[in-house]
């Protein structure tokens, strides 16, 4: 990740807490799966998986852990 994407998810997704993002960055190292990785994201963010932010991160996630559907 980026420094200025990780800035954009600290500020967008986790509203500033690095300790928060940290977390789920190394959750997100975790996942096994790809919606292992979405619900994670979705913990922290609710259902609002429409923000940039969101998508960017979501599509960072699909370059490590590809769909097993």
């Amino acid at each position: 990740i980026g420094i200025s994407d990780k800035f954009l998810f600290i500020n967008e997704i986790f509203n500033g807490n690095k300790e928060s993002y940290t977390q789920a960055i190394s959750r997100l190292d975790k996942a096994e799966s790809l919606q292992d990785a979405m619900d994670i994201i979705v913990s922290y963010t609710g259902e609002n998986t429409e923000s940039e932010a969101v998508i960017q991160l979501l599509d960072l996630v699909k370059l490590k852990l590809p769909s097993n559907e």
